[in-house]
This record gives C-alpha cells, sequence and structure tokens, in this order.
C-alpha cells in the first residue's frame, strides 16, 4: 500500500505533521513518533466503525488534506489513551496513534 502514494518518505513524514501537528515514522516500529499503519479503509468508514464523533472530522486548510483526529482513544479498559490520527492521502490512509 505504501507505493500507492505517489511521494518520498519525506514528503509524506512533511505533510502528515504538517495537516495533524504529530511527527511519524514510516517503518511500522513502536518509538517516541506514531507508529504508522496503512490503510485502504475510507475515512467516512473509519469514523463509522469506531463511532467517532463528526467533530473528529477535519480539512486542512492550507494543503486541503481531510483527516481524523480523536483524543481520548483507547483500546482497552485500564490501558492509557491516546490520540488517534489519520490523514488521508488519497487510495491510502495512514493511521497512527500518538
Amino acid at each position: 500500500m505504501r507505493n500507492d502514494i505517489k511521494l518520498t518518505d519525506d514528503q509524506i513524514t512533511e505533510l502528515y505533521s504538517q495537516v495533524s501537528g504529530y511527527d511519524i515514522d514510516l517503518d511500522g516500529e513502536e518509538n517516541e513518533y506514531g507508529s504508522a499503519v496503512f490503510t485502504r479503509e475510507t475515512l467516512a468508514d473509519f469514523m463509522k466503525n469506531r463511532r467517532l464523533p463528526e467533530h473528529a472530522l477535519s480539512r486542512d486548510l492550507e494543503t486541503g488534506i481531510e483527516y481524523i483526529e480523536n483524543s481520548g482513544m483507547q483500546d482497552r479498559k485500564g490501558q492509557p489513551r491516546y490520540t488517534l490520527v489519520v490523514v488521508d492521502f488519497g487510495d491510502v490512509r495512514i493511521a497512527s496513534k500518538h
């Protein structure tokens, strides 16, 4: 899926950071930056399947890129909370926990 985004890794990380305000690591390893997961799930389906509020969907005014940002996410009760960010890169979205 990574190859479906016609940008370099540097361009992707720069745009992701510009849109979301978070840094991201494209190699998929857990570290101090959000670890990227590539998905074909649309933003609408992503929000519906996770029951996210409508205000979680935004559009970056400068780039026009749509993204989801929702804080207070928790995978299971008792686990730490995080902010979920999903940035739309056309046919592929990049999701990451921060």
